[in-house]
């Protein structure tokens, strides 16, 4: 999970994000390929600002996390069209705002911060630890 100081300040509105847990770092080709294809049918034009890798795992010092793609777009027609989501191979990809997802993580990371200090402050273990029985 994700950690945060404060609410992340808002990135470019253009930029979406979405996750392919089975391609990595070195399918950029891919990625820029599926992008493209769905933007084919907007009018000529560079549509793209920038396609971003983001390794999740090595951020949040986790295992088995899904990578995430950043793509940011130059105009809202581009936008609108990449939100409608990508294929591969017949698997459907979902993208989403970027700034909605970080809100979102955000959120359920206090969540996660109240619900530990309850269970702080009711003495029960935190999620993952085992829970020892004291008998008298």
């Amino acid at each position: 999970m994700r950690r945060f100081s404060s609410l992340p300040a808002d990135y470019d509105p253009l930029t979406l994000c979405f996750v392919v847990p089975w391609v990595y770092l070195s399918d950029h080709a891919l990625i820029l390929g599926l992008v493209r294809e769905r933007l084919a049918s907007l009018p000529a034009g560079n549509h793209l600002s920038s396609i971003q890798y983001v390794p999740r795992n090595v951020i949040n010092g986790t295992r088995g996390t899904a990578d995430r793609w950043l793509v940011t777009t130059t105009s809202e027609l581009a936008k609108q069209e990449l939100l409608k989501g990508l294929d591969w191979r017949g698997v459907k990809i979902g993208v989403r705002v970027y700034n909605d997802v970080i809100r979102a993580e955000y959120y359920n990371y206090l969540r996660f911060l109240d619900l530990n200090n309850a269970m702080e402050t009711l003495h029960l273990p935190a999620p993952g630890e085992s829970q020892q029985l004291h008998h008298a």
